[in-house]
Parts: C-alpha cells; structure tokens; sequence
C-alpha cells in the first residue's frame, strides 16, 4: 500500500503540471495571420506519398490550390514501381494546380531506412528552390497558407520552423480518442515546451529548412534510418545553434480510416519513439497525468465521501480544462464532444505510456521494426 502522504503529493503535483500546461496552451500565439515581410523566399514543397485514399486525395489537392506569393513548387514522391499511385497523381495535377508540380519515382528504400526519408532524399536533387517544406501527405492547408507560413518563417529568423496539427475527422471511439490526445494535450504540451526556451525538436505534418541548413547536418541521408526523422531533423539544427520556430498557424490532418489496433499501434509506435528520442523526460512525462493520480489518491480511501468529492472535482476540473484547450486549437466550439473522453484517454495513456517500456517493436504501415537505443530502426524478422 502506497502511504496517503505519497498519492496526496503525486496527485497535487500533477495537478499542478496540468494547471501549468492549460495556461502554456492559452498563453501559446494561435493566429489567423502573419505579419507581412518583403521578398518571400523562393519555396520547394516535398510531399513524399505512400498511399492515395478518399481522405489524402483532398489533402494533396488542397496543397495544389495554395496561393503563391513567390515562386513555389512541389514535387510528390512515389515509389518507382507504384505506377498505379504515379497515375493517379498525375491525373490529379491538371485539375487542381495553381502550383507548378511533378511526380518525382523514388527508389525502393533499403530495409532499415525511413521510407518518409527514403523519398526526402531523392526529392531534394530535383528541388530547384533553397527553402524546403516537407509535408506529410494527410496534411489540409488552406489556400492562403504558403503566404503567411513563409512570412512567419522569415519574421522570426529561426533556422526551421514547423505547424502544430489538429487531427480532424473520424467518429469512432478509438478515433476521438486520438483526437483527444492531439486536440487536447499535444499541443498543449509543445505549447509547454516553447514556453521553457528553445526547443530542441520539429514536428513533422509541416516544417520549413533552408538547404543551407539542411546540409550543415548531414542532409536527408543523415536521418534516413531514424524513425523519428522530425525529431532528428529540429534537434541537429538545435545543437549546431539553430532556433526551432513553432508557427502559429496550426494545421489539419486527416486521418486515413483505421481500425482501433492500427490506433494503438501508432500509438504505441509514437510512444516508443518518443522514449527513445527523449528518455528522461518521456519517463518523467507520466507525473503530468491529471487523472491517474488523483485516482491513486481515491483508492486509499476509496469510502470516504471527501475522497469520493475531490476526486470527481478532479475529473471536472480536467473536462473543463480539456473543453477550452480543444476550443482554442480548433478555433470553434464545436468540439465533438472529445473533452468527456479526457479522463478516459487519461487512463488509456497511462498505459501506452508503461508499454513504451515494455518492448521495442513498433509497426509503421506494412512494415515492422525493432527500435535501437539511438532511435535508429531495424527491420524486425518475426
């Protein structure tokens, strides 16, 4: 049995993390615009793609109608023996683009590389601009988005910069429990990190990087077998001295359709990788939870009416912190109801967060891998 001084101080401590974190995310510059800056910077997108359904369809075409305030272009990457998805985004094109765009056939990636990064590599030989925007295909922009994400990128002379996300779509329960997370606390949580100083990380959906500073960390190929290549990319410009810049214009993804245990595998997948990008703060990330302790807390007492009180003020609490993070983030009220799932996810997260170690394979789409102490990746033979 855990004394009650311990679950009281645990229970008071997350609480007060929490509180710390609700005030990042209302504190965090969530904007429409940007300011304006001269001479917008000449701008390559990289869009490696590795499927093509209904929902990454509507995101790549809304990439195709941005609006341009400079000489852009984007080139999408597919495996060289995909013709089918080659075709299809071919046929895409001419019927959205306002951007000048190509497919560009990338090789098969080896069996311990990144296949994200695998494509990066090949796109960035045929860039033709010094500014590089990767994007992951699920991502929705609106038309208006270039402009100002390069005139934010260029105000804050950060060496990269990168969108927070909200994960939009999707009705079942599994589904509204990752929005939960993301719409919720992820952001919340970044939001919390830039507000301690620089970050030492990026975040994938969408991040800006001169080829300058690309090259000075080794380029693509310097991550290709790490599968966190985000991660990999904002902390080696971190540690030659660069700023990380987190916009202040978020994004949308939208998620393919998926079962509730491919959920669980991408969120055990982001759970291990997150372990082994940041250890010691992944470990530590546990006493942030505003559910499971107060809960520790109740069960010592578990009859005690005052217990039964605080603890149900606690879950209140956390609804109600939960309803105005999502309502900010999303810009709307209309939050889908993913703020009663908060103490729910709470609970599900305690428990991602133990089976992060808990082993160190991890699937990522048709492929297994086993994850390395460095956060490189092997393919798992079983």
């Amino acid at each position: 049995m855990i004394p009650a001084t311990v679950t009281t101080a645990l229970a008071l401590l997350s609480l007060a993390l929490h509180a710390w974190q609700w005030l990042a995310g209302r504190r965090f510059p969530l904007r429409r615009d940007a300011p304006a800056v001269a001479g917008a910077p000449t701008v390559t997108i990289l869009k490696p793609i590795g499927a093509l359904d209904e929902a990454t369809e509507a995101a790549v075409a809304s990439w195709l109608k941005l609006k341009s305030p400079a000489r852009a272009e984007i080139l999408f990457g597919v495996e060289a023996s995909d013709t089918s998805l080659h075709e299809r985004l071919e046929n895409l094109i001419p019927a959205n683009s306002g951007i000048p765009a190509r497919v560009i056939p990338c090789p098969a990636p080896s069996a311990a590389a990144n296949p994200k990064v695998a494509k990066l590599i090949e796109l960035e030989k045929h860039a033709t601009h010094d500014c590089l925007i990767v994007s992951d295909a699920d991502v929705v922009v609106e038309p208006d988005f270039l402009r100002r994400f390069l005139a934010e990128f260029a105000h804050s002379g950060a060496a990269a910069a990168c969108c927070l996300y909200r994960i939009r779509g999707g009705r079942s329960l599994a589904q509204k429990l990752e929005q939960a997370s993301n719409n919720i606390d992820f952001w919340s949580q970044v939001a919390q990190a830039v507000s301690m100083g620089p970050i030492d990380f990026a975040l994938g959906a969408v991040m800006a990087v001169s080829r300058d500073s690309l090259r000075r960390i080794g380029g693509f190929e310097g991550i290709a077998g790490h599968i966190a290549d985000d991660f990999q990319l904002g902390n080696r410009i971190h540690r030659q001295g660069g700023v990380i810049h987190v916009a202040s214009m978020p994004v949308d993804c939208r998620h393919s359709a998926a079962s509730a245990r491919d959920i669980l595998r991408r969120q055990i997948r982001w759970a291990r990788t997150m372990r082994v990008c940041k250890p010691a703060p992944y470990f530590f990330s546990i006493l942030s939870n505003p559910t499971i302790w107060p809960l520790g807390w109740f069960l010592t007492a578990p009859t005690d009416p005052v217990h039964a009180a605080v603890f149900a003020g606690c879950v209140l609490l956390r609804v109600v912190l939960a309803r105005r993070l999502a309502a900010r983030f999303l810009g709307t009220d209309r939050t889908g109801g993913i703020e009663w799932l908060a103490p729910l996810r709470d609970l599900l997260h305690a428990l991602i967060w133990l089976s992060a170690f808990t082993g160190n394979r991890v699937v990522w789409g048709n492929r297994t891998y086993r994850l390395k102490p460095d956060g490189t990746m092997r393919p798992d033979p079983t």
